[in-house]
């Protein structure tokens, strides 16, 4: 099985406090989706500069680890590719991401990988 790695990547976080980040924040999907868009080589056929619009749908938490402020998520990246023209086609690839507090509590730091560079269903 192929995998694709991305770099990990922070964001600044306003009044967060020392609570552990979810997978469904909009800042970790919006840092995932980053991280995808800016620092992947490939995400299947897909070279970074040709990815349309990329979301991440399908959250599920794997777990939460309070002490770290670690949560481990998996969800699928759904990823528009510029030289298709029909609008509504789109391909899901299931992501593995981390997201974990910073010690000061101002950041998050995300590490994301596709865990498979086989589309897992066509979106219409």
């Amino acid at each position: 099985m192929k995998k694709i790695l991305l770099l990990g990547s922070m964001i600044l976080l306003t009044g967060c406090g020392d609570k552990t980040p979810k997978c469904g924040d909009e800042s970790t999907k919006q840092t995932v989706v980053e991280l995808v868009k800016t620092k992947s080589i490939l995400v299947g056929m897909f070279a970074r500069d040709m990815i349309a619009d990329a979301t991440i749908s399908d959250i599920r938490t794997t777990e939460v680890n309070k002490d770290t402020h670690i949560s481990t998520c998996n969800a699928n990246l759904i990823v528009k590719n510029k030289l298709v023209t029909d609008t509504n086609a789109k391909l899901a690839y299931p992501i593995s991401y981390t997201v974990q507090l910073t010690d000061d509590g101002k950041n998050i730091y995300v590490t994301a990988k596709v865990d498979n560079i086989t589309p897992s269903k066509w979106n219409n």
